[in-house]
């Protein structure tokens, strides 16, 4: 039987931005940009605290009165697209250790932009929603191994968008952390698939 994961909110220690975008923390824990939207950006999203071993966190993307189309994405038709995700953990984001990260699983993705493709080192790939904007969808990446909460380590997480095409950044987000060991959490997706055939 296959455990499904469960997620609890995680609680941000700051969240910063390449282009020094603003933002505001609301009373869900969500955070939502402010100002005018750069062509392109990397949001980093600092964990400083969290209770259990972490196997597996949630990007969730919200929507909002203030994004157009009611986002979750800052482009004028609410879509956003998500080039790449990198997960470190260590006592400063200079210092930080690489954890590879694995099996991306969105509620909904976009022709040709798939969830997985915030794994595959291309920043012209990425996670994007058209036709399923103005809703909250969730993308879901496995860690490589559990991640122990210890004194003075925080864990940061990189969202890269920085498509090409420009204008298709992420509005309102929230970072969700899972401790529950699942098939997922333990073998890639693709392991899986080989092994049920």
């Amino acid at each position: 039987k296959n455990v499904r994961a469960s997620f609890a909110p995680l609680k941000l220690n700051s969240v910063t931005s390449v282009s020094k975008t603003a933002f505001k923390k609301l009373d869900d824990g969500s955070y939502l940009t402010t100002g005018k939207p750069p062509k392109t950006d990397t949001y980093t999203l600092e964990v400083a605290s969290w209770d259990q071993p972490l196997t597996a966190l949630q990007l969730e993307v919200l929507p909002d009165e203030s994004l157009p189309g009611k986002g979750p994405g800052r482009n004028k038709n609410g879509n956003f697209v998500l080039s790449e995700v990198k997960l470190s953990v260590g006592v400063s984001a200079d210092l930080a250790v690489s954890i590879p990260l694995h099996s991306p699983k969105a509620d909904a993705t976009q022709k040709k932009f798939d969830a997985d493709l915030v794994l595959d080192g291309n920043a012209q790939t990425g996670w994007a929603v058209a036709g399923f904007t103005g809703k909250a969808h969730q993308l879901n990446l496995q860690l490589s191994r559990p991640i122990t909460p210890e004194k003075g380590m925080k864990l940061f997480l990189k969202l890269e968008q920085n498509y090409a095409m420009g204008d298709h950044l992420i509005g309102r987000f929230r970072l969700l952390g899972s401790s529950d060991v699942t098939v997922e959490s333990i073998a890639p997706v693709a392991v899986v698939k080989v092994l049920d055939e």
